[in-house]
């Protein structure tokens, strides 16, 4: 079984190789909103043909720049708890543990109500009002 590290290291892996994916395809490639939205067009125009194998790795390729795209933008770090890997985020003390690789599983199965963009976003949505409540002032 591959130790702690050396799993991370895969993960970051395939984040790099859905980056050179998005790099052929002339595709945005910084971890940003537009290469999330051009792979989410992607994998919801081609999710239907997709044989198992091509499931599995598109969920650990875009699973893993979703990850990527979280730690970077939203200062996220990987964590694995209960036996799967996420990012976690930490709002006021307050553990969020973002799971890429479901969200990434779920679009595929389900199709456009279980956006990547939108499950990026809401974190941001998140962290920007945990930082308002906490740097507003008290009102009476």
């Amino acid at each position: 079984m591959p130790t702690k590290d050396e799993q991370l290291e895969s993960i970051r892996n395939n984040g790099f190789v859905m980056e050179r994916f998005l790099y052929d395809h002339g595709a945005p490639t910084e971890y940003n909103v537009p290469a999330l939205a051009w792979t989410e067009m992607y994998l919801l125009r081609v999710r239907e043909q997709l044989q198992p194998a091509d499931v599995d790795l598109f969920v650990a390729m875009a699973g893993a720049f979703l990850g990527q795209c979280i730690c970077l933008n939203y200062d996220g770090v990987w964590l694995k708890a209960d036996g799967a890997w996420g990012v976690a985020i930490n709002i006021n003390g307050e553990i969020l543990l973002a799971n890429t690789f479901a969200k990434v599983s779920r679009l595929i199965e389900y199709g456009q109500g279980e956006s990547m963009i939108a499950f990026y976003m809401e974190i941001g949505v998140m962290l920007d009002m945990a930082y308002d409540h906490y740097t507003s002032p008290e009102t009476e």
